[in-house]
């Protein structure tokens, strides 16, 4: 039946590649359990793998995670094992597991993967899974950045010199992110858009250099109307392909501090309906928290904080433990804002106890929400210690919102205080960041702040 679909289908054979392999995938299977497999029956799996990962490389283009996983275990299983191009297909397949939320398998694929690598001289293959697991341990470990930020440049240059040009343009694109997370927005965004505009294609290097480029511009000193103009240009390049719809969770974000709250919500709705779509767990548990920060900033603090535990539950539940964190933060902020100081304090605590040291948005937020807590219980030393050392990871970085926040803190800690001026001149030096932005639902929240505080 294969034979005769690939020939009356011959004009049109990428549409009919899954359902060929999957017939050929059969017979090699009905062969296998009637005797060893011979030659032919090896054939046939040969071919069946083949069309396969064809088609998983195909749904990987396009961000199809569920898709992605589903195809290529099925080729790395029928493929043999000393071929080339099945130990390039087992680094899709590791970040396909982690995307689709099963972080512990990923890191078994992966590792298995360089072993094989290794064993085979294969020095790409093996530099390419190591490159991936290395991210992936970034998320599961909390390893710290500058570790992942040296190893991933290492292996960099070690992907360039066997010749792989893809894989060395994905290292570059990791370390920009990786320069991101570190507080080096502007940087980041800078390197990510140098790889962007080598091509408007669908490889993973530059969907992540896209991505890099997108949050870089959220969370750094770009104001926020620039940052928009520039993750939609993106999204309108990709013409509707599913990745794109990603961007729509940094136009939300944006949005919402603008205070255009149902604009907001439009975008993140259709960035979680793609997440739902293509299967990707971490985007979905992403858009989860990204629709509780819009209610968090409008006001709607008990829907805030289901959806933001939600969002922290479900990337717990795909073994991540680095982007937890900083989930824990915004969740321990909204706890607050609803009197619930000794789960605040909980989240706090997760949020600097699970993230890396250098992880400046989780150990300054945490140490931010502690701050509170402990003001509200009448120690001030200990309260207004912490939230300086918040402001100090923060004025670190060029993240102007983060800064911004982690000042209005210390102003609410310094004002329990009874250091009026202090805490006055702290929440002004807020403002002046977020005005700096354009985030002016936060300029608004804050002068109305400061008028209550004056009286």
């Amino acid at each position: 039946f294969a034979a005769w679909l690939e020939r009356v289908a011959v004009d049109r054979r990428a549409e009919y590649d899954e359902i060929v392999a999957y017939h050929l995938e059969q017979a090699y299977r009905y062969r296998a359990e009637l005797g060893p497999p011979d030659a032919h029956a090896q054939e046939l799996a040969l071919r069946a793998g083949t069309l396969l990962a064809d088609a998983g490389e195909r749904a990987d283009a396009r961000a199809d995670v569920a898709a992605t996983v589903e195809l290529l275990s099925r080729a790395v299983e029928l493929l043999p094992a000393d071929l080339p191009r099945r130990r390039r297909l087992l680094s899709t397949l590791g970040i396909g597991f982690y995307d689709a939320g099963d972080g512990p398998r990923a890191e078994e694929i992966l590792t298995d993967a360089i072993a094989e690598a290794d064993r085979a001289g294969d020095e790409g293959a093996s530099a390419r899974a190591a490159l991936v697991l290395v991210q992936v341990h970034s998320s599961t470990r909390s390893t710290e950045m500058s570790e992942t930020l040296s190893e991933t440049e290492r292996l960099a240059d070690i992907l360039a010199r066997v010749g792989d040009e893809a894989g060395a343009r994905l290292a570059q694109a990791w370390i920009a992110f990786i320069l991101f997370a570190m507080g080096r927005a502007a940087e980041a965004a800078q390197r990510g858009r140098a790889l962007v505009e080598l091509g408007d294609g669908d490889e993973l290097w530059q969907r992540e250099a896209q991505t890099t480029v997108g949050v870089s511009l959220h969370f750094g000193p770009t104001p926020v109307e620039q940052a928009i103009a520039w993750i939609q240009a993106s999204i309108d390049r990709a013409e509707g392909a599913r990745h794109a719809d990603g961007g729509y969770l940094g136009i939300g974000r944006l949005r919402a501090l603008q205070g255009r709250f149902a604009e907001a919500r439009k975008h993140s709705a259709r960035g979680r309906a793609s997440a739902e779509d293509v299967g990707n767990r971490h985007l979905l548990a992403n858009a989860m928290g990204t629709l509780g920060e819009i209610e968090y900033r409008e006001g709607n603090l008990a829907e805030a904080a289901r959806l933001i535990r939600e969002s922290y539950d479900a990337m717990i539940a795909t073994g991540d433990r680095a982007f937890a964190s900083t989930i824990a933060v915004a969740l321990g902020e909204v706890l607050l804002d609803l009197d619930e100081d000794n789960e605040a304090w909980q989240f706090g605590t997760i949020a600097r106890e699970t993230s890396s040291t250098d992880d400046v948005m989780s150990q300054a937020g945490g140490r931010a929400v502690q701050a509170r807590v402990v003001s509200r219980r009448g120690d001030h030393d200990t309260a207004e210690a912490l939230a300086r050392e918040a402001v100090e990871i923060m004025a670190r970085t060029d993240y102007l919102v983060h800064h911004g926040e982690a000042l209005v803190h210390l102003a609410h800690v310094l004002w329990q205080a009874g250091k009026v001026d202090e805490a006055l001149a702290a929440a002004r030096e807020a403002t002046a960041l977020y005005e700096q932005k354009g985030a002016t639902v936060l300029v608004d929240q804050t002068e109305r702040l400061i008028d209550v505080w004056t009286g």
